[in-house]
């Protein structure tokens, strides 16, 4: 179990470490809130013990909290709570390749927003009814790395996701009301699932469906060559038990916006391909599991929320997931006691976790000519990602401020398309030898014949 120390010193990292941010003239910007609390592990309740409602996003706060009294508290004190990350299952729509993705809270940056924490903040309220400025009930902690959301293959820089931290401070459960449109489901992930119990899976996108060029001829060529080659994006598989579940689905009802959407949104996943019904009878049994949940009492047999198909968390989400567990320390770094406190270890304490965020982040393929090719054209990716991670070790290194993140996504998506130039000539090649071959052949045969 991820101890509360461990915690603690997470929190304590991101408030010390300063965010790379990215900075770019006419792209798009989005913001998403990553919200953490404290379940009380035998159910109790703190503070008032009764549900709070949620106010508007522009309420005053009468009693701001901080970090020290958060973990001052008695019933923090004595350890005995789960630390959990809010996670939302996005609605199932027509022509939405997000439907049905795990994500937090977010959306995109709007002209009157004051800055991208309150897009943050306000998006929240919009989609779950989760008042997250309210500083009687959350700490907002701090802000993650940005992250590049680009199009397919990293040609084009599309939008600047920014994530921001917060905490609730209190052990109450707030009532949410679900935008049925928007969002499905709300799930409270404990750290330890995505930790030391984390399920690794993995989602596999059909690679010519991933690239989908704009020419029919291109769109030809690549399902022709590439059609039995897919990407397999690494994911975390995460139990399908909501904390609340929207009332109705806006599948039906709802207009998409095409503003070019289709060039940074996610590929679909195979297994989701034809997804829209199951997600249609999976909004059916939300509906039936909300109606459960009103007539039953705490403690009652949950058998049936068990057998919800499981959810995965991966891309963007998983990124910057990744990013917020990073800052929490090894248990070989929690054992060593002597050390001084100082923000630059700290900070050097998070960063110990780069390469395992690395591998987590990038898709490999399932042919192996291509990863073949991804090999010997990989050679400057390797290079920058052997720099980074010594860059990691090295407190004092400037280097360390580097957007690492977004130079090696450059360098990775840079060799994915060499990879795939050299992998669709030679395949092309390939097919034109056999066929020449198979003609003298068929040649010499019928000239046997005669």
């Amino acid at each position: 179990m991820s101890s509360i120390g461990g915690v603690l010193k997470a929190f304590t990292s991101i408030q010390a470490t300063q965010p790379q941010l990215v900075s770019a003239n006419n792209v798009k910007r989005a913001a998403v809130a990553l919200i953490l609390r404290f379940r009380l592990v035998d159910g109790s309740r703190g503070g008032d013990g009764s549900p709070s409602p949620s106010p508007s996003p522009t309420s005053p706060s009468d009693s701001d909290s901080s970090l020290e009294d958060l973990f001052n508290q008695p019933w923090m004190r004595d350890g005995n709570v789960i630390p959990e990350i809010l996670f939302i299952q996005r609605a199932a729509r027509n022509g939405d390749r997000w439907s049905g993705h795990v994500a937090c809270p977010g959306g995109r940056y709007e002209p009157d927003d004051e800055n991208l924490k309150y897009t943050a903040m306000r998006e929240c309220w919009e989609e779950i009814g989760l008042d997250i400025s309210d500083r009687r009930h959350f700490l907002p902690l701090g802000q993650l790395d940005d992250r590049e959301v680009t199009s397919s293959l990293g040609k084009k820089l599309l939008m600047i996701l920014s994530p921001f931290v917060f905490i609730q401070t209190r052990p109450v459960d707030h009532t949410l009301q679900l935008e049925a449109q928007e969002v499905e489901s709300v799930h409270w992930i404990p750290v330890d699932a995505l930790t030391d119990n984390a399920v690794y899976t993995h989602v596999e996108v059909d690679l010519p469906a991933r690239l989908s060029p704009k020419s029919e001829m291109g769109r030809w060529v690549l399902a022709s060559v590439l059609s039995n080659s897919s990407l397999s994006f690494p994911a975390i598989e995460l139990a399908n038990r909501p904390a609340a579940v929207a009332s109705q689905s806006g599948l039906a009802s709802v207009a998409l916006e095409e503003e070019n959407d289709e060039d940074f949104a996610p590929p679909m996943p195979a297994e989701l391909d034809d997804s829209i019904s199951e997600l249609r009878q999976r909004t059916v049994q939300n509906r039936q599991v909300a109606e459960d949940r009103k007539e039953r009492k705490v403690g009652k047999d949950m058998t049936q929320l068990s057998k919800r198909p499981s959810l995965r968390l991966w891309g963007l989400t998983l990124g910057f997931t990744l990013d917020f567990l990073s800052h929490i320390p090894s248990k070989a770094s929690e054992d060593t006691r002597g050390a001084k406190k100082t923000p630059q270890n700290v900070e050097t304490t998070r960063h110990l976790a780069t390469a395992h965020v690395i591998k987590a982040l990038f898709p490999s393929f399932n042919s192996p000519d291509i990863n073949l090719w991804m090999w010997v054209c990989g050679r400057r990716y390797r290079s920058i990602r052997r720099q980074w991670e010594q860059a990691a070790r090295n407190p004092g290194s400037a280097d360390r401020r580097k957007n690492w993140s977004g130079t090696i996504r450059a360098a990775h998506f840079a060799t994915i398309r060499r990879a795939l130039m050299f992998a669709v000539v030679f395949r092309i090649l390939a097919a034109f030898t056999t066929l020449s071959i198979l003609g003298r052949y068929l040649q010499k045969v019928v000239a046997w014949f005669v």
